[in-house]
């Protein structure tokens, strides 16, 4: 990070390393997003918090566990049932912890 080559922008496992990832950068003397861009992965309470404002993905993590719920009393009513899938479609929250490169 601290090379004239560096990322323009981090893309994090999930949101709390990407919160690490700032506090590294504000360390380094770096803005966001003016000289990088942040992105998390699961869209955290803490991703939405005023000052914070982290473009993150959102996995709507409720739904997963309520449809892991269904599917494991399903699985109790049933032990004999093909396995279930459930399939939720991700989606980009973008906030202003992301920009166009300079």
């Amino acid at each position: 990070m601290g090379q004239a080559d560096r990322p323009t922008a981090i893309f994090c496992h999930n949101d709390q390393l990407a919160l690490g990832t700032r506090e590294a950068a504000y360390a380094m003397g770096l803005s966001i997003p003016r000289d990088l861009s942040l992105i998390g992965y699961d869209n955290s309470r803490t991703a939405g918090l005023h000052g914070i404002d982290l473009t993150s993905v959102d996995l709507h993590a409720a739904r997963l566990g309520e449809a892991a719920g269904q599917v494991a009393l399903e699985r109790l009513r049933n032990p004999e049932a093909p396995a279930a899938d459930r399939r939720f479609t991700p989606r980009l929250v973008v906030r202003s912890s992301t920009a166009r490169p300079a």
